[in-house]
């Protein structure tokens, strides 16, 4: 059995290396969408400010840890690159059954971060 927020990221970073949009863009929540506006524009911005999750080969679940309104979820990312970085999920649970990522962040040198 996986873990609901598991089996979220795991299609999420499936739909993202088959660049699927769509796919990867139904699996944020409504804050993300408002953020993004579209499934092409995330998609584009996972390519040009997240490349360790656009291309990554490989990836670890870490900790989980609940919080107020929702989870947050630690992920150790291999990009093609090789060197492992960590991307820190946030999670909401939407309609007491489905969970959608609200919010990312990656830690390690593999990517460029907004200051």
């Amino acid at each position: 059995h996986t873990d609901p927020a598991h089996h979220t990221i795991m299609k999420q970073l499936a739909a993202i290396k088959a660049r699927n949009a769509g796919e990867a863009f139904s699996l944020t929540t409504e804050t993300m969408h408002e953020r993004y506006k579209s499934a092409g524009n995330f998609l584009g911005h996972m390519r040009f400010e997240f490349r360790s999750l656009y291309n990554h080969t490989e990836y670890k679940f870490l900790d989980q840890h609940q919080i107020k309104d929702g989870l947050v979820q630690k992920v150790e990312i291999t990009p093609e690159t090789g060197e492992p970085v960590l991307a820190i999920f946030k999670l909401k649970k939407i309609d007491d059954s489905k969970w959608l990522i609200d919010s990312f962040t990656i830690i390690g040198r593999g990517d460029l971060q907004p200051i």
